[in-house]
């Protein structure tokens, strides 16, 4: 949902801190209504408890007593905004202005309207404004944010109501690996040529300002080119469904989701597993620059192959997933990048004994964008495996499981990008014939529709 949930997400993160920047803002001085006053009438808790019919009369009342008054006259225009009319809330703005020339928080909401009216070229002139005016508060920073969206979708952004209900992703890649499989340390001649393609397809059955109910179908398809390592290619498909709401709590903005999705992955065209998937995640944003994510997972995977004695070999089983990253959100270059910080655990319980295990995993990585538009990301990783059931000599089995990647990329035009990365993974066991190391360089060229 790239730019269009970045986008309903500041919008959110905006209408809700309104009330604590709102203060801040240089047209206060001549106000006539006190701020206090303003967060305790009904309006104000109408308009938080996002009634915003109610909170439109309420406000409207309030400017009768309070005639000419900039917070008013503002809060007008972000509940006409709120109930997507538009164009009466860009005259509620220009209003505000009259009484308080220049004010960014204003000016802010006002592009906001603007850009959601697709009066794109007067959007950017109000985010101009107040990045210009303003360049140290959080509507100076959610102004440079626009204005990076609107820079990097020049060609392709049109009026919200007009924008299509559907997106497509096709992605082709070529990879070296160079231990295909997995195999243990010292087996020879498994380094492998190949390529893989990717499609996916969504439609948006609801999408607004707070909610998108999307379906979605993909495919993952790859092939080995040496070395008889036919065994190895993949098919994976997946239908799935998935619903988002965009919202702000407290001046907080958040936007949990939730997801199932249906797969079938192959092998040499052969059924290998089918699973189900079920993801619930929250995305919050603490201020424009604070971002934190988190998510649980559950899947059942059953698998037609289980063994030459299920009750240790087989696969089938659940898993459960949770975890954690916390975002550091700065700008390079103009743009955005960041460093996260994250953990997760893992949780499966197989019906083979062999299988089941519990995996901590520690991560951090960097996202820096270049000159360019080039973006440098690195990653890396620390894990422990643990597999308490394990029937072998030694008992338990433990891997401690170690990797990291790095890649560069570009956009070539609008829609079609470029990367090349570099991963690699250790694993050391204590049954050391699971030992391996394994180093994959990938090139990828993505289009979108």
């Amino acid at each position: 949902m790239g730019g269009a949930a970045g986008t309903r997400r500041v919008a959110a993160v905006a209408a809700g801190l309104v009330m604590l920047a709102g203060a801040a803002s240089p047209g206060f001085a001549q106000q006539r209504i006190k701020l206090e006053d303003f967060l305790a009438s009904p309006a104000a808790s109408a308009f938080k408890a996002q009634d915003f019919t109610a909170a439109l009369d309420g406000f409207r009342n309030l400017l009768s007593t309070y005639p000419d008054d900039p917070l008013v006259l503002r809060y007008i225009g972000i509940t006409l905004d709120r109930l997507k009319r538009y164009d009466e809330a860009v005259a509620a703005f220009g209003e505000a202005l009259r009484v308080a020339p220049g004010d960014p928080a204003i000016l802010f909401f006002l592009g906001v309207s603007e850009y959601n009216r697709a009066g794109f070229g007067a959007a950017e002139e109000a985010f101009a404004a107040v990045a210009a005016e303003a360049p140290d508060t959080d509507y100076g920073a959610r102004a440079r944010e626009f204005l990076a969206a609107l820079t990097a979708n020049t060609a392709s952004r049109t009026a919200p109501a007009a924008r299509k209900p559907w997106d497509a992703y096709a992605q082709f890649g070529l990879q070296y690996d160079d231990n295909v499989g997995a195999a243990p340390d010292g087996t020879d001649d498994r380094d492998s040529l190949g390529s893989f393609e990717y499609l996916s397809f969504g439609y948006n059955l609801v999408n607004d300002d707070e909610w998108v109910l999307r379906a979605e179908a993909s495919g993952y398809f790859s092939q080995h080119w040496q070395h008889g390592f036919d065994s190895q290619d993949v098919q994976f498909i997946e239908a799935a469904a998935s619903l988002d709401h965009a919202a702000a709590l407290g001046g907080v903005s958040v936007v949990p989701s939730l997801r199932y999705g249906l797969t079938g992955t192959y092998l040499e065209g052969d059924e290998l597993v089918i699973g189900h998937r079920l993801a619930v995640a929250a995305d919050i944003g603490w201020t424009s620059s604070l971002k934190t994510d988190l998510f649980y997972r559950a899947a059942i995977d059953d698998y037609e192959d289980e063994g030459f004695q299920p009750v240790v070999t087989s696969r089938d089983g659940v898993t459960h997933e949770a975890g954690v990253t916390q975002y550091f959100l700065f700008e390079t270059f103009g743009r955005e990048s960041r460093l996260s910080l994250g953990y997760r655990y893992k949780h499966r319980d197989a019906d083979g004994m062999n299988h089941d295990s519990r995996t901590h995993t520690v991560s951090a990585g960097l996202s820096l964008a270049l000159p360019e538009a080039f973006t440098l990301e690195f990653s890396g990783y620390v894990g422990r495996d643990e597999y308490p059931d394990f029937q072998g000599n030694q008992g338990e089995r433990e891997t401690d499981i170690r990797g990291g990647s790095i890649a560069l990329s570009r956009p070539i035009s609008d829609r079609l990008s470029a990367s090349l990365s570099y991963s690699h993974r250790r694993e050391d066991s204590n049954y050391t014939i699971l030992d391996y190391d394994r180093n994959i360089v990938t090139f990828v060229l993505g289009y979108s529709f």
